[in-house]
C-alpha cells in the first residue's frame, strides 16, 4: 500500500505542474483571442480539452489519497485533527477549493462551448480559468510556502 500511495503522490505533484503551464498557456491565448475578436481556434480548443483532462485526473488522484491517508485518521481521532494545521490544510483547505476550482473550470469549459461568438468564448473560457488559477494558488501557496508542501517530489 505505501508503494501505491507514493506512487500516487508524485502523480499528483507532477501533475500540478502541467496543470499551471497548461493553464497559463490557454488563459494567454484565450486572452488574446478575445481581445482581437477572432474564432475558438481548434488547438486552443484541444488545449483546452487537454486542461479539463489532467484537472479531472488531479481530482480523481487526490480523491483516492484522501480515501487512503484521511478517511482513516477522521475514523480514529474525529473533530481533535482540526487542532493539527497541516493535517486540517490537506484534510479540509486544500481539499474543499481543489475541488471548488475543478468545478469552476468545467462551468467555464462547458459556458465557453456554449458561446455564440467567438469573442464571448474566448472571454468566458478567460474568466472562468483565471478563477480557476486563483483558486489553485490560494490552496497551493500556503502549503508551499509553509513546508506542508513540497515544491516537487524527489
Amino acid at each position: 500500500m505505501y508503494l501505491f500511495t507514493e506512487i500516487l503522490r508524485y502523480l499528483h505533484s507532477y501533475n500540478r505542474w502541467a496543470i499551471l503551464i497548461l493553464m497559463v498557456l490557454v488563459l494567454v491565448k484565450s486572452y488574446q483571442g478575445w481581445k482581437a475578436n477572432q474564432e475558438v481556434s481548434s488547438s486552443l480548443r484541444k488545449q483546452s480539452v487537454i486542461l479539463m483532462g489532467l484537472l479531472h485526473l488531479q481530482l480523481l488522484i487526490g480523491l483516492v489519497l484522501y480515501a487512503i491517508i484521511y478517511i482513516p485518521f477522521w475514523q480514529g481521532m474525529g473533530m481533535a485533527l482540526m487542532k493539527i494545521s497541516e493535517i486540517r490544510f490537506y484534510a479540509v483547505e486544500h481539499f474543499l477549493i481543489m475541488i471548488i476550482a475543478v468545478v469552476v473550470a468545467q462551468i467555464g469549459s462547458i459556458a465557453s462551448k456554449k458561446a455564440h461568438t467567438g469573442m464571448l468564448a474566448h472571454k468566458k473560457l478567460f474568466m472562468y480559468l483565471l478563477s480557476t488559477f486563483f483558486l489553485l494558488l490560494l490552496s497551493l501557496l500556503p502549503g508551499l510556502m509553509t513546508g506542508k508542501m513540497t515544491w516537487f517530489r524527489l
